[in-house]
């Protein structure tokens, strides 16, 4: 049996102005969702010593529960209530180091709103996962956004009374959650993912949970000890006249003479375009559809791409020319496909046309 690589086609050039998310950082420099973000000086949020800066519900300083013992913020009074911080942020990036006790449950919460005569905002759940009956329910585990979105299984917390990292990234709507140093969710407020999640939470009716930008951030009392470090955050302040492109989600569905051409692989080459990870692609599953990830396009402007799609094939019949029995040649009209902000479907026929049939040693 011989395995034969068959190149079905550089099928096309596109005119393409992808855009997508980057989260790395560069010089102080941030960029995602289509915006650049400069990443300010390290503010502590908590001074080690006391709880200036901090405040209750109502706004009036915090006198009881949480205290200061050895540079460690502690809630020695479970059921006193949560404390927020007395500034409002936007954007930002904010780490926060803690360890929990049996059974703890608590949580860090942002993009903070007034509802009623309370609070709501997105929470970062913090809880004794092992021990108690949420640990169970993944939307409800240690680094998800609680009762909404689950964390990958990547999100790891350490056993009981060890220090645990988190972070979370704001950038508009954009958000990450990170847990001791490894990155566990990524989500886009307002996104069909987002709002199809929100729609099964508690939280389905409260039409400000999300898209709220500016509010407070807060650390829960959930009536178990908790204890906190390190709390500090670096503002992010929009990068203005530099924008990257806006977004883009590119769906490619590749077919063969009208039928789904499975386990292809798409790869697209910049043909005169200067820019970062390429080439890019993916493999077709069973319905010859390909959803391109919008990081893979991070930063790329507008150029010509050539898109290749490759099968793999296996023939048994050493003799058989795939070429010359099966396909002939065929000249494609070169395609030209305007990307636009938001959700593109693109689909691609291949029809008989094969440029090459390679065999694989």
């Amino acid at each position: 049996m011989s395995t034969k690589k068959l190149l079905i086609m550089a099928i096309s050039l596109l005119m393409l102005c992808f855009g997508g998310y980057i989260c790395a950082q560069e010089e102080e420099i941030l960029a995602v969702g289509g915006q650049k973000y400069e990443i300010g000086k390290e503010r502590k949020l908590f001074n080690g010593e006391n709880l200036n800066g901090w405040v209750r519900s109502d706004g009036k300083p915090v006198t009881a529960g949480w205290v200061v013992e050895e540079g460690v913020l502690f809630l020695k009074n479970p059921g006193s209530g949560d404390i927020f911080t007395k500034e409002h942020y936007e954007n930002y990036i904010l780490e926060f180091d803690w360890s929990h006790g049996e059974k703890c449950n608590s949580g860090v919460k942002y993009k903070m709103f007034k509802s009623g005569g309370g609070w709501l905002g997105l929470e970062y759940q913090i809880q004794d996962d092992a021990n108690v009956a949420d640990g169970k329910i993944p939307k409800l585990t240690t680094a998800g956004v609680f009762d909404v979105l689950a964390p990958s299984s990547e999100a790891k917390v350490k056993p009981l009374g060890e220090i645990n990292k988190g972070k979370i990234v704001v950038c508009g709507d954009y958000v990450e959650h990170w847990l001791n140093d490894v990155k566990v969710l990524t989500f886009e407020i307002g996104s069909d993912d987002w709002n199809a999640k929100k729609a099964a939470s508690k939280f389905k009716d409260a039409t400000q949970y999300g898209p709220t930008k500016v509010g407070p951030i807060m650390l829960q009392d959930h009536n178990s000890p908790i204890r906190f470090q390190r709390v500090v955050l670096r503002p992010l302040t929009v990068v203005t006249g530099n924008e990257l492109p806006p977004f883009y989600q590119t769906t490619f569905t590749v077919l063969q003479e009208g039928k789904p051409l499975a386990d292809a692989t798409v790869t697209l080459i910049p043909v005169d375009a200067v820019n970062i990870h390429w080439p890019a692609g993916g493999t077709t599953d069973n319905k010859g559809v390909l959803n391109v990830k919008t990081s893979e396009f991070a930063g790329v402007r507008a150029g010509m791409f050539k898109i290749v799609v490759v099968k793999t094939v296996t023939e048994e019949t050493k003799t058989y020319n795939l070429v010359e029995k099966v396909y002939s040649h065929k000249n494609i009209t070169p395609l030209t496909v305007a990307i636009m902000p938001g959700k593109n479907e693109i689909t691609i026929d291949v029809g008989k046309a094969v440029r090459e049939l390679i065999e694989i040693p």
